[in-house]
Protein backbone atom coordinates (compact mmCIF):
# COMPACT_ATOMS: atom_id res chain seq x y z
CA UNK A 1 0.00 0.00 0.00
CA UNK A 2 2.76 2.46 0.92
CA UNK A 3 4.71 1.74 -2.31
CA UNK A 4 1.59 2.34 -4.42
CA UNK A 5 1.03 5.68 -2.70
CA UNK A 6 4.66 6.71 -3.24
CA UNK A 7 4.51 5.68 -6.89
CA UNK A 8 1.36 7.75 -7.45
CA UNK A 9 2.89 10.68 -5.59
CA UNK A 10 6.01 10.53 -7.77
CA UNK A 11 3.99 10.26 -10.98
CA UNK A 12 2.03 13.41 -10.09
CA UNK A 13 5.07 15.38 -8.98
CA UNK A 14 6.10 18.32 -11.14
CA UNK A 15 9.76 17.95 -10.25
CA UNK A 16 12.59 16.20 -12.01
CA UNK A 17 15.74 15.90 -9.90
CA UNK A 18 14.19 18.20 -7.31
CA UNK A 19 13.57 21.07 -9.77
CA UNK A 20 9.98 22.27 -10.21
CA UNK A 21 9.42 22.28 -13.96
CA UNK A 22 5.67 22.84 -13.93
CA UNK A 23 5.13 19.64 -15.92
CA UNK A 24 4.73 15.98 -14.99
CA UNK A 25 7.96 14.00 -14.75
CA UNK A 26 7.78 10.24 -15.18
CA UNK A 27 10.17 7.30 -14.77
CA UNK A 28 10.59 4.28 -17.03
CA UNK A 29 13.08 1.45 -16.50
CA UNK A 30 15.85 3.23 -18.45
CA UNK A 31 15.38 6.78 -17.19
CA UNK A 32 13.05 9.70 -16.80
CA UNK A 33 11.24 12.12 -19.08
CA UNK A 34 8.91 15.07 -18.74
CA UNK A 35 5.64 15.92 -20.48
CA UNK A 36 4.31 19.39 -21.24
CA UNK A 37 0.58 19.17 -21.81
CA UNK A 38 -1.15 21.72 -24.04
CA UNK A 39 -3.32 24.09 -22.01
CA UNK A 40 -5.77 24.30 -24.92
CA UNK A 41 -6.49 21.45 -27.26
CA UNK A 42 -8.88 20.27 -29.88
CA UNK A 43 -10.89 17.13 -29.29
CA UNK A 44 -9.46 13.81 -30.35
CA UNK A 45 -5.97 12.34 -30.25
CA UNK A 46 -3.07 14.65 -29.41
CA UNK A 47 -0.27 15.64 -31.74
CA UNK A 48 3.05 15.10 -29.95
CA UNK A 49 6.69 16.06 -30.32
CA UNK A 50 9.45 13.94 -28.80
CA UNK A 51 12.36 16.30 -28.04
CA UNK A 52 16.01 15.41 -27.34
CA UNK A 53 18.04 18.18 -25.67
CA UNK A 54 21.53 19.12 -26.81
CA UNK A 55 24.78 18.12 -25.12
CA UNK A 56 24.93 19.47 -21.57
CA UNK A 57 21.17 19.99 -21.51
CA UNK A 58 18.35 18.27 -19.65
CA UNK A 59 14.58 18.00 -19.63
CA UNK A 60 14.52 20.62 -16.86
CA UNK A 61 16.62 23.08 -18.87
CA UNK A 62 14.43 22.65 -21.96
CA UNK A 63 11.26 23.19 -19.98
CA UNK A 64 12.73 26.32 -18.39
CA UNK A 65 12.99 27.95 -21.84
CA UNK A 66 9.98 30.18 -22.44
CA UNK A 67 10.29 29.97 -26.24
CA UNK A 68 10.14 26.17 -26.12
CA UNK A 69 7.12 26.06 -23.82
CA UNK A 70 5.26 28.83 -25.64
CA UNK A 71 5.76 27.26 -29.07
CA UNK A 72 4.46 23.88 -27.91
CA UNK A 73 1.48 25.64 -26.32
CA UNK A 74 0.82 27.78 -29.40
CA UNK A 75 0.78 24.69 -31.61
CA UNK A 76 -1.29 22.71 -29.06
CA UNK A 77 1.26 19.91 -29.12
CA UNK A 78 2.08 17.49 -26.30
CA UNK A 79 5.79 17.91 -25.57
CA UNK A 80 7.61 14.70 -24.62
CA UNK A 81 10.95 15.92 -23.32
CA UNK A 82 13.62 13.23 -23.07
CA UNK A 83 16.39 13.35 -20.49
CA UNK A 84 19.93 12.18 -21.26
CA UNK A 85 22.07 10.41 -18.67
CA UNK A 86 24.62 12.91 -17.31
CA UNK A 87 23.35 15.50 -19.84
CA UNK A 88 24.46 13.52 -22.90
CA UNK A 89 23.24 10.78 -25.24
CA UNK A 90 24.60 7.35 -26.15
CA UNK A 91 23.60 7.38 -29.83
CA UNK A 92 25.52 5.51 -32.53
CA UNK A 93 29.10 6.81 -32.59
CA UNK A 94 28.80 8.72 -29.33
CA UNK A 95 31.61 8.27 -26.81
CA UNK A 96 28.93 7.52 -24.20
CA UNK A 97 27.59 3.99 -23.77
CA UNK A 98 25.56 4.65 -20.62
CA UNK A 99 22.30 3.14 -21.91
CA UNK A 100 20.57 1.87 -25.02
CA UNK A 101 18.78 5.06 -26.11
CA UNK A 102 16.42 3.30 -28.53
CA UNK A 103 15.23 1.00 -25.73
CA UNK A 104 14.75 4.12 -23.56
CA UNK A 105 12.81 5.84 -26.38
CA UNK A 106 10.57 2.79 -26.86
CA UNK A 107 9.90 2.61 -23.10
CA UNK A 108 8.95 6.29 -23.07
CA UNK A 109 6.67 5.95 -26.11
CA UNK A 110 4.94 2.94 -24.51
CA UNK A 111 4.50 4.83 -21.22
CA UNK A 112 3.23 8.01 -22.88
CA UNK A 113 0.80 5.98 -25.02
CA UNK A 114 -0.71 4.51 -21.85
CA UNK A 115 -1.13 7.99 -20.33
CA UNK A 116 -2.30 9.98 -23.37
CA UNK A 117 -4.34 9.44 -26.53
CA UNK A 118 -1.68 10.17 -29.18
CA UNK A 119 -2.30 10.75 -32.87
CA UNK A 120 0.19 8.44 -34.66
CA UNK A 121 -0.07 10.59 -37.81
CA UNK A 122 1.13 13.60 -35.81
CA UNK A 123 3.86 12.05 -33.67
CA UNK A 124 7.16 13.74 -34.47
CA UNK A 125 10.73 13.53 -33.21
CA UNK A 126 13.25 16.35 -33.03
CA UNK A 127 16.22 17.61 -31.10
CA UNK A 128 19.04 20.14 -31.24
CA UNK A 129 22.77 19.50 -31.66
CA UNK A 130 23.56 16.17 -30.03
CA UNK A 131 19.79 15.86 -29.55
CA UNK A 132 19.50 16.27 -33.33
CA UNK A 133 21.84 13.30 -33.67
CA UNK A 134 19.49 11.39 -31.38
CA UNK A 135 16.55 12.41 -33.59
CA UNK A 136 18.42 10.88 -36.56
CA UNK A 137 18.95 7.68 -34.55
CA UNK A 138 15.26 7.63 -33.63
CA UNK A 139 14.33 8.04 -37.31
CA UNK A 140 16.73 5.26 -38.33
CA UNK A 141 16.05 2.73 -35.58
CA UNK A 142 12.47 3.54 -34.48
CA UNK A 143 11.24 5.32 -37.59
CA UNK A 144 7.98 3.39 -37.79
CA UNK A 145 6.91 5.14 -34.58
CA UNK A 146 7.06 8.62 -36.13
CA UNK A 147 5.29 10.49 -38.90
CA UNK A 148 8.29 12.81 -39.34
CA UNK A 149 11.71 13.67 -37.93
CA UNK A 150 13.13 17.18 -37.62
CA UNK A 151 16.77 17.04 -36.48
CA UNK A 152 18.19 20.52 -35.84
CA UNK A 153 21.96 20.96 -36.24
CA UNK A 154 22.51 17.28 -35.51
CA UNK A 155 24.80 15.11 -37.57
CA UNK A 156 25.33 11.42 -38.19
CA UNK A 157 28.29 10.15 -36.22
CA UNK A 158 30.81 7.56 -37.38
CA UNK A 159 30.21 4.72 -38.01
CA UNK A 160 27.38 5.58 -40.38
Amino acid sequence: MTWTFLLLLTACDHRCAGVDIGAPCYEVASGRYAVLEPTERASGPLPALVWFHGYGGSAEKMLSRDWFRSELQAQRVLGIVMDGVSNTWAHVGSPSARRDEIVYLEEVLDDVSRRYDLDPDRLWVSGHSQGGSMAWDAACYAGNSFAAAFPVSGAFWEPL
